[in-house]
């Protein structure tokens, strides 16, 4: 039995994908946290959480490696808004990343992991990667205040 090509099957398939990228974008209202993991094996792992207090976004920096008194975590208030945080995620689009990127071609490399917690009962999310990024990864670190932190490896 010979199946026709159903155009409407791929009109339906972006469709939901849309749909779907909508309905996160509309979650991310309801965003409490977010971290942010990066490293790898020898050079260790930073770890930025961000949260929200009084329409401001907080940052919290530290690293694994980081032992004595005067490495404890740097905390910091980005020059955003809350909302204009949250729409600056909205505008990248994270809902349509797949939820795991990986270059098995590269034996040692860097990892990375996001991670997003909401209130209102919604599970949280977690994307991660190894040596691979979305498209428009680099948006995402600019927004959370990272510089050129993948730039030497794309």
């Amino acid at each position: 039995m010979m199946i026709s090509p159903d155009t409407n099957y791929e009109h339906d398939l972006k469709g939901k994908t849309q749909q779907k990228s909508r309905d996160f974008d509309a979650a991310l209202d309801l965003l409490r946290k977010l971290v942010y993991s990066c490293g790898g094996s020898f050079g260790g792992y930073e770890t930025h959480t961000y949260t929200f207090a009084d329409g401001k976004v907080l940052a919290e920096s530290e690293h694994t490696f980081s032992r004595s008194r005067g490495d404890l975590p740097v905390c910091r208030r980005l020059p955003l808004t809350r909302e204009e945080f949250i729409d600056g995620l909205k505008d990248i689009h994270i809902g349509e990343w797949k939820r795991s990127y990986e270059d098995p071609y590269v034996m040692d490399g860097r990892k990375w992991e996001l991670e997003m917690f909401f209130d209102g009962g919604r599970r949280p999310v977690k994307i991660r990667g190894t040596n691979a990024y979305p498209y428009n990864f680099d948006v995402l670190l600019d927004l959370l205040g990272m510089f050129d932190e993948i730039s030497e490896e794309r």
